[in-house]
């Protein structure tokens, strides 16, 4: 599965890259919302595992961008605001990560992709 976590904290994107590469995921990672349509116009992606507060661009506008040009791929949103779980899934997210999270509750949703 190709994955492409995006989240402006740079210990959380190296966390889940280093868990899922090794398990034969290919993975890649950007820091805000631009930075992720940027890869995704030369990358194919199946799942998006976004934060929703970033600066540049946040995960909800992400979210709509990616529901507009790549209409196929997952989306998983997270964040660690206890408001945000409606937001998420409200705005069209396949999946809502409250952080903090356990690796065992993103690999649910990678393993649910």
């Amino acid at each position: 599965m190709r994955i492409l976590i995006v989240d402006d904290d740079r210990n959380i994107r190296n966390l889940l890259v280093d868990f899922f590469g090794p398990r034969g995921h290919q993975v890649t990672s950007s820091a805000n919302g631009s930075e992720a349509l940027e890869t995704m116009s030369r990358t194919p992606i199946d799942l998006v595992i976004s934060d929703i507060r970033m600066p540049v661009m946040d995960g909800a506008t992400l979210l709509r961008e990616i529901r507009k040009a790549y209409p196929g791929v997952r989306v998983a949103l997270m964040t660690g605001y206890y408001k945000e779980p409606e937001r998420a899934i409200s705005l069209g997210a396949d999946y809502f990560i409250e952080k903090p999270f356990s690796i065992s509750q993103i690999l649910a949703v990678v393993e649910g992709s």
